[in-house]
């Protein structure tokens, strides 16, 4: 929950491929939710992808309700349906900052 409520860097949540921080704050944490809080609200192209194929499933600009991104669908791609947009945390989520871009050691 630290996580989540601080606005200190080191106690922030941020996106593994876009480096953006996670906003919860039109959550009301502490409450049931029937769908999976972090997968509903993508930040970037990468956390729209199939599971199977790992083309995206919807283009960026494109939302749907924050309950949706929970429901299983069929790739347009690849025609797997599946969960797409629930991921691991550890796969879409980091408790450091990144740069955007790495280079080689």
């Amino acid at each position: 929950m630290n996580c989540l409520e601080r606005s200190e860097p080191e106690r922030t949540i941020r996106c593994r491929f876009c480096n953006q921080k996670w906003d919860g704050s039109s959550l009301v944490l502490g409450t049931m939710y029937s769908y999976d809080i972090f997968m509903a609200m993508p930040c970037c192209t990468e956390r729209l992808k199939c599971n199977s194929c790992f083309k995206p499933i919807l283009h960026h600009q494109q939302r749907m309700n924050y309950s949706d991104y929970s429901h299983a669908m069929i790739c347009p791609h690849c025609r797997v349906q599946d969960t797409h947009f629930i991921k691991p945390l550890p796969y879409c989520f980091t408790r450091r900052a990144y740069p955007v871009y790495q280079q080689w050691p």
